[in-house]
């Protein structure tokens, strides 16, 4: 379809490039676009045809480029923040680098194209700058036979996206919502879906190998073919109420984009017993005082989570990660914590550097009767008061502990 010549709300030199530019595409004369570090932001490039352009670099946030034709284009490292690019076509470009955080690109079709990271220049000096894709909308979107390796995906919205044959090697989709995606033979391996929704999709000859699927219900997936080995997932056949799905799911969304969206999950005081949170991530949670006895973590991640006089009488906590978690005054008796990883926590300052302190497990005042620390490494936690004869410690590493005799390497 030859371009029709309309007024174009641009600088005057670059909508003379655009203009070039569709006769270059036709084949009618005119000229490649060569537009590097162009400052479009909030322009509307709606229905251009910009194949083959080079935009690299450029400003293109809060742009409008619906049914935007950049086949083929150089867009290394746009900026597309908040950009509207519904049903627009990006398949073969380099994209390397590009920010679509916020974006909407719902419809989109972005086959075969690139979408790794990318080494940029900032004040003289060479960064790795990882492709985002955070909150965008990428709703009913084509990426079949992209490269998306390493790419930031938290939070976005994926509803119905085709991602088939796509490689996403160490992909972040934390929090992502994936229902009735596309994912069948895709490169998954190492990639973060914690807490996000696979409802529906179909991850079928889907490689995941050492995946984090923390959170994630699969009892509704197409897993036929796909290769889990490695990876730490959530039994099947074992999913938790509705409420209690749908509150980890905000609590992944709340961790992965800093709470900024998202909220703690808070399960104070709730009768929750004989529930498996095996494989779940529950940083942070509040389980304080709730009824959780005979649950099961195994495999769980229990950073800074309180646990605060629950009741956790023959929980089973084994090879689970336990780090600045708080037990005080909980009933663990009987509990399991075989091959448990039980270490104090790395405290961060609000810019996420390492501050020196750490914040220690603490069982103070724990009913530990009965308790089974089998081969568990227990490093600087707190027994102080709490009530431990006849806990099994057979081949557990005990470093650094109060209340308990140490084993000092």
């Amino acid at each position: 379809m030859s371009f029709e010549p309309r007024n174009l709300d641009l600088p005057r030199e670059i909508a003379q490039q655009v203009r070039d530019h569709q006769l270059f595409a036709e084949k009618r004369g005119g000229r490649r676009m060569m537009c590097k570090n162009a400052r479009l932001s909030g322009k509307t490039l709606d229905g251009l045809c910009l194949i083959s352009a080079v935009l690299s670099s450029s400003d293109l946030s809060r742009a409008s480029a619906q049914s935007t034709n950049f086949f083929g284009a150089d867009l290394f490292a746009v900026d597309f923040t908040w950009a509207n690019l519904r049903k627009a076509t990006l398949s073969q470009a380099d994209l390397r680098g590009a920010n679509f955080c916020m974006a909407d690109l719902s419809g989109a079709v972005i086959r075969n194209a690139d979408l790794r990271s990318a080494e940029v220049e900032e004040w003289g000096t060479a960064i790795k700058r990882l492709l985002s894709l955070s909150g965008a909308n990428i709703s009913d979107a084509d990426f079949t036979g992209s490269d998306l390796e390493g790419a930031d995906a938290t939070d976005a919205t994926a509803l119905g996206t085709v991602f088939a044959d796509t490689g996403m090697r160490a992909v972040n989709l934390a929090g992502a919502n994936l229902s009735g995606a596309d994912l069948s033979g895709s490169n998954l391996t190492g990639a973060n879906l914690t807490g996000a929704n696979l409802d529906g999709a179909d991850l079928s000859n889907a490689k995941l190998a050492d995946a984090n699927l923390r959170n994630v219900d699969l009892s509704t997936c197409n897993l036929d073919g796909a290769d889990l080995e490695g990876a730490v997932t959530r039994d099947i056949d074992a999913s938790l109420p509705a409420d209690i799905e749908a509150s980890l799911r905000a609590h992944s969304q709340w961790i992965a984009s800093g709470g900024a969206v998202g909220a703690v999950a808070n399960f104070a005081d709730r009768k929750l017993k004989g529930l498996d949170f095996s494989g779940c991530d529950v940083r942070a949670a509040i389980f304080d005082g709730a009824d959780l006895s005979g649950a099961t973590f195994v495999k769980s991640e229990l950073l800074f989570t309180s646990l605060k006089n629950a009741n956790l009488s023959s929980a089973d906590f084994s090879f689970a990660t336990i780090s600045g978690a708080n037990f005080t005054g909980a009933n663990l008796s009987g509990a399991s914590f075989v091959g448990a990883q039980i270490t104090a926590a790395d405290l961060a300052d609000t810019r996420g550097r390492r501050t020196g302190r750490k914040i220690r497990v603490r069982f103070e005042k724990a009913n530990l009767q009965g308790a089974n620390f089998t081969g568990a490494r227990i490093e600087a936690a707190d027994f102080t008061g709490s009530a431990h004869r006849d806990a099994l410690l057979w081949n557990a590493k005990l470093i650094g502990c109060d209340g308990l005799e140490t084993d000092d390497d």
